[in-house]
């Protein structure tokens, strides 16, 4: 039955939820698109909430609905990231906290590789290189938060891939954790093509959505463990 639950609802959020706010978007009315945005959050949240209940408050699970509160929260910071820098640095904070959770839970499952930080160290140093170098983007004040972040972004992703390939067990919750990190990863690299390259309206209409998709497939695969 719970399963049952979690597939309308997942559905309601993917086919309902995010076109509205995607609609809600184009008519740039900030009180209405915060309000959709701050919604679609609050049930990654809920759905996260109600596996923890499932798991019997596990800690794996309990780590993973942290990190979905604090997402909620640089949901919040980050919507003023073309007027606040400080709430903009802000929100990265919030989202590395995140980061940290979520790679904290995954190494209840797995212990680290030494695989993971060469990877991870390696895509960081070739997309600040393509960023700072090649497309020569200024930063800011944001640009060590960006570099912590990044590298907290790529590992997170990095090391839900290696938890599929080093783990046969709970594979549906791995590989719905590992699509969600996924598209996490590339949310926030549209995001910030947008904020500091491109700013194309037509980014801003579609750079949440592997975002949302992402972070209630993360919430959801604390029901299969």
């Amino acid at each position: 039955m719970n399963f049952i639950v979690l597939i309308v609802i997942t559905l309601f959020y993917i086919i309902v939820l995010i076109p509205e706010y995607v609609k809600e978007g184009r008519k740039y009315k900030i009180s209405n698109v915060l309000k959709r945005k701050l919604t679609l959050s609050i049930v990654f949240c809920l759905v996260g909430l109600k596996g923890v209940f499932i798991q019997s408050f596990s800690f794996y699970s309990i780590l993973i609905f942290i990190g979905l509160l604090f997402s909620l929260a640089g949901d919040y910071f980050l919507f003023f990231i073309d007027k606040n820098e400080v709430k903009f640095i802000f929100g990265i904070f919030m989202f590395a906290l995140t980061h940290i959770l979520y790679i904290l839970s995954m190494t209840l499952l797995i212990n680290y590789t030494v695989w993971e930080f060469i990877i991870t160290l390696i895509i960081c140093v070739v997309v600040f290189y393509i960023v700072k170098i090649l497309m020569k983007i200024n930063l800011g004040n944001a640009e060590i938060p960006l570099l912590v972040y990044t590298f907290l972004l790529v590992l997170m992703t990095i090391k839900s891939v290696f938890v599929i390939y080093l783990s046969s067990n709970y594979i549906l919750s791995k590989l719905l954790f590992s699509l969600g990190a996924i598209l996490f990863l590339i949310s926030d690299s549209l995001l910030c093509i947008d904020h500091f390259a491109l700013k194309k309206p037509i980014l801003k209409n579609i750079r949440d959505i592997p975002y949302f998709i992402g972070q209630i497939m993360i919430a959801s695969s604390i029901y299969f463990i």
